[in-house]
């Protein structure tokens, strides 16, 4: 961990940070201004070390998992993958079904891979273990009270 001053003396600390930035240190650096208290010094540093540990775990499981993506060759599915993008491009909803098996799940995470939310998470739902009356709930949200056990207003996010 790397523990500076925002004032250097002949630089400034946030010159010095941004120096580490572009030469890829990825040492956590924690800038103080002015004098600090030991426990909030200490609060800060563990903080920090948390965080870059958190990373470090994102990172490390990111790589396990690896990719899910669609193995594919055949006309067929060149037809498939090229509707794929150009859905992908739109900001239209879709809606995918069928039987159990053919990578309906691979083609919703194609989708989304391709799509400007690429950067944002990546939700499933398995419908068929939800009660049909509650679907609409699960996937629109609701208001509270508009059905038997809606004590509160359920916004879903998209």
């Amino acid at each position: 961990m790397i523990l500076s001053d925002v004032v250097i003396p002949g630089r400034d600390g946030l010159a010095r940070l941004e120096d580490l930035r572009s030469s890829n240190v990825t040492t956590p650096v924690v800038m103080m201004s002015g004098p600090i208290s030991s426990d909030k010094l200490l609060l800060t540093v563990e903080n920090a070390l948390k965080l870059k540990c958190l990373e470090n775990e994102n990172r490390e499981l990111r790589r396990r998992i690896g990719k899910h993506q669609i193995v594919w060759s055949g006309d067929v599915m060149r037809r498939v993958m090229a509707q794929l993008e150009r859905v992908a491009a739109s900001e239209t909803r879709i809606c995918i079904y069928g039987a159990t098996g053919p990578g309906k799940e691979l083609a919703a995470r194609t989708l989304h891979e391709k799509s400007p939310r690429a950067q944002g998470p990546f939700v499933t739902l398995n419908c068929a273990a939800v009660p049909p009356e509650l679907i609409e709930s699960e996937l629109f949200g609701h208001e509270k009270g508009a059905f038997t056990g809606a004590v509160q207003r359920h916004i879903r996010q998209v």
